[in-house]
């Protein structure tokens, strides 16, 4: 790496300039100011500067990204703050950096520069491979009143990939800039996200040739990413650029003005795939076999692709927009998500079905086509078949997902389907239904002397019966047993889950059932003549309430609804004295009721639960909470039954 030269010098280096006793009585002043300002931290963020260069020199667009980022460590654990990393990639490639930290020595402060790097391949979470490099270093001597410094530069090689300008929220931040330099030969186009509630300055000039946009950024909190709350780019102030268009002496030259450049360029990925129609179909007919129902020979085609083909995702440069060939996925038998998506496709093309391919954003991004139509929208493929009115939404890499329903981290999400590269269409993934979601368990109760035996069925469908399998390491039937328990315990920690097996294993259309047999030790409790039992075997723990300090929405992966009915056979020696109140609590996003009936013999409790979104939003926790404490006090009523006397 070679050394970034700065155009500007940092406040407090120069203070290094100073004499000793300015030094020390600077930094303190400003250490004990910012200490008053922010109590409760170890680190902040001094400033932070992003700046984007875009200028077309012989007729070829130039665009550098710089980064630089100052801070001070104002408590006495810092240590955490030590370890930094920069990446880079095929299209983002890191050409400058430098690091260094100033720490307190006396009255005096000592410049420690960063002079170990170390680069590695980058292992991005799902990523098998890529050609990402991640370039690690270390500050070294971080205490109460040392700061930190360091530069990186990037070159962009590809105009349509332009960088996302973020504010890395893990500290709070004192100053922050965001500037994009351009030449007037260059459209560009910009959005801010999350932003609209900061203490923020716009700005634009011309000097000669360029285009100066710069956005001042002060005060900006500290983001606390709660539990299952979105991803951070939902939350995190940040700036997205587009380069438009550019003019060069031959002319102007579109990138990516709009959503039809968008798709045309992707479209240039599309066509230097070379799939073997002749083979690709005879391996569709073989697989269709007899049939003649359109979905039928959809979902035996798709079945065909998770089952046989693993999802491995493998990048680097360009391939990270181009489908592999269909016979080379299903000749290695593995592929990534466009891959797979291409195998399914032109299975589906071959035999005469009108699919389509079609590029999606996961949950994780929170961006939409008509806002932001670059590739940062994107970042998975599927196969999508408009059939008889109706959409269907394939994701061949998830072996265990039901035929129709897309993936879980795609619902709501906006899909550009394309149609053969003669036009597009945008569509949305559904969002799953809660009684689609549907487990369903049922269980006949005995007594035998204080345990309560159970024979059960449990059915999953919809995305419960995926999770199932998705989370299911081993086939071996200890691990089966040892993994059904936590989907079918009952009553409390004395459960013994005796036999279990399952049926309907291998098809994903249909719902799993799971037969077992279980008992629970001790779990009859008397009192002279009575004795007393809750039937609220299904909640082992008490529900939980959203704290009231958290202060972001709570996402879930699906909406579900579980459904339980449990049957005590009496015997002759017992009868019923007491049966609790029948429940009901009814909301916009979630809702539970119970009943309970005694016939001759016999004791029916019958319940269900419903959550109604996958997103709970702060204005909802008032009435989740409700919710919880009506659930949590149902679960303690008892019914009462008498011992019958000869």
């Amino acid at each position: 790496m070679t050394n970034v030269k700065h155009t500007r010098i940092p406040l407090f280096l120069f203070l290094l300039l100073g004499s000793p006793g300015i030094q020390a009585q600077s930094g303190v002043r400003e250490l004990e100011r910012l200490q008053q300002k922010y109590p409760d931290e170890e680190y902040i963020q001094l400033d932070v500067r992003k700046t984007v260069r875009i200028s077309v020199e012989d007729d070829t667009l130039s665009v550098t990204r710089e980064t630089y980022e100052e801070g001070l460590c104002i408590g006495d654990r810092a240590l955490g703050y030590s370890n930094r990393s920069a990446h880079s990639s095929r299209f983002s490639e890191l050409t400058k950096l430098e690091a260094y930290s100033v720490v307190p020595k006396g009255k005096s402060y000592s410049k420690r520069k960063v002079k170990d790097f170390t680069t590695s391949d980058f292992v991005n979470s799902g990523i098998f491979h890529d050609d990402s490099k991640e370039t690690s270093f270390r500050f070294s001597g971080l205490t109460e009143g040392a700061k930190t410094a360091f530069t990186t530069e990037h070159r962009i090689h590809d105009p349509h990939l332009m960088p996302l300008l973020v504010l890395s929220m893990y500290a709070p931040l004192e100053e922050a800039t965001f500037t994009i330099i351009h030449n007037k030969d260059v459209e560009i186009g910009t959005q801010l996200f999350n932003c609209d509630t900061l203490d923020l300055e716009y700005s634009k000039k011309e000097k000669g040739r360029d285009v100066i946009h710069t956005w001042k950024f002060r005060n900006v909190a500290k983001l606390d990413l709660d539990r299952r709350a979105q991803a951070a780019l939902y939350y995190a102030p940040q700036l997205t650029l587009q380069v438009k268009k550019y003019k060069t002496e031959n002319g102007e030259v579109r990138v990516l003005e709009n959503l039809d450049d968008l798709h045309a360029w992707y479209c240039n990925f599309l066509g230097s795939m070379d799939n073997d129609e002749t083979y690709i179909a005879h391996l569709a007919d073989s697989i269709a076999g007899d049939l003649t129902d359109t979905l039928e020979i959809v979902s035996n085609i798709y079945q065909w692709v998770q089952k046989n083909i693993k999802y491995v995702a493998f990048e680097e440069g360009y391939k990270g927009y181009i489908p592999e060939d269909a016979e080379a996925v299903c000749s290695n038998r593995y592929g990534d998500c466009k891959g797979m998506s291409n195998l399914l496709n032109s299975m589906l093309q071959s035999h005469g079905i009108r699919s389509n391919l079609a590029w999606v954003g996961t949950r994780d991004l929170p961006y939409r086509y008509n806002e932001l139509p670059t590739p940062n929208v994107d970042n998975h493929m599927i196969a999508v078949l408009e059939h008889q009115n109706e959409v269907y939404f394939m994701d061949p890499t998830h072996s265990n997902l039901p035929f129709g329903m897309p993936s879980p981290f795609i619902q709501e999400k906006e899909v550009l389907m394309n149609r053969n590269c003669e036009g597009y269409k945008v569509l949305e993934a559904p969002l799953a239904e809660a009684h689609v979601n549907l487990l369903k368990d049922s269980s006949y109760l005995t007594l035998e002397d204080r345990d309560l035996v159970g024979i059960g069925t449990a059915e999953l469908h919809g995305y419960v019966r995926m999770t199932f399998f998705d989370y299911r390491a081993e086939q071996g039937y200890d691990f089966l047993k040892k993994y059904c328990r936590s989907y079918l315990q009952k009553g409390n920690n004395k459960f013994v889950l005796d036999t279990v097996w399952l049926e309907n294993e291998q098809d994903p259309n249909l719902p799993l059932l799971i037969r077992y047999r279980y008992h629970i030790r001790d779990y009859l409790a008397s009192s002279q003549d009575e004795k007393y039992l809750n039937l609220n075997l299904e909640m082992t723990d008490p529900l939980q309430k959203v704290d009231k300090e958290r202060k972001l929405p709570l996402e879930l992966r699906y909406r579900t609804r579980k459904e339980y009915t449990y049957v005590l056979d009496l015997g002759n020696n017992l009868s019923v004295n007491y049966l609790p109140e029948n429940q009901k609590h009814d909301g916009d996003k979630f809702n539970f009721s119970q009943h309970y009936a005694a016939s001759e013999g016999n004791i029916e409790r019958s319940a269900h639960y419903e959550t109604d979104y996958i997103l709970l939003k702060t204005e909802d926790f008032t009435p989740w909470n409700e919710y919880v404490e009506a659930v949590n006090r149902s679960f303690k009523h008892r019914i009462v039954l008498d011992t019958n006397t000869p």
